[in-house]
């Protein structure tokens, strides 16, 4: 297991799943890293977006338990960009619940029962870093979705960060010789 790590927190209930860092494709990480966000009870579907230097731009990366319509009609819901947007812009984690979003969200088969939370992805040793990248968790159980569970994706989420930025680093040496 030398070309992967597992992260666990004995505050969990559910069993932890795993994030790979293969060091080679970083679609395999964010397919790693939503699979894993999936392993705990709690969430029932999930979105991760990145955005190129423009925030304006938004890519739809991963998803999970959503309907096979979702991502080809997501530039048609705007609620989803403008959510990620602000998400990545104030950098902080929000928990939303909102009618409206949830209608038109059960229509292409995201059941919402009681709201969904936006995390933003970035390196907490660096202050200074820009968020590029956020994750939209659907759950049906947001009032346990408490405090220690925020932190432990917090946490994981900077290691996915990481990783990237190391699969980058590695890409860019590779390419120097």
């Amino acid at each position: 297991m030398n070309d992967s790590s597992q992260i666990i927190s004995n505050d969990l209930d559910s069993t932890p799943g795993y994030v790979y860092n293969d060091r080679q494709s970083i679609d395999r990480i964010f397919s790693s890293f939503a699979d894993y966000l999936l392993s705990m009870k709690e969430v029932t579907s999930l979105m991760i977006y990145t955005s190129a230097e423009n925030i304006n731009e938004l890519t739809l990366v991963e998803y999970r338990n959503v309907h096979q319509d979702f991502p080809r009609n997501f530039s048609r819901i705007e609620r989803t960009k403008f959510l990620a947007k602000n998400i990545i812009k104030s950098n902080l984690v929000m928990q939303v619940k909102d009618t409206e979003f949830g209608a038109i969200s059960n229509k292409f088969g995201i059941n919402i029962k009681k709201g969904f939370i936006g995390i933003p992805i970035k390196d907490k040793a660096e202050s200074s870093s820009v968020t590029k990248r956020a994750i939209l968790l659907w759950t049906s159980y947001l009032s346990k979705f408490g405090e220690s569970r925020f932190n432990f994706i917090l946490s994981a989420a900077s290691y996915l960060s990481k990783a990237m930025d190391w699969n980058s680093l590695l890409t860019e040496d590779y390419n120097e010789f």
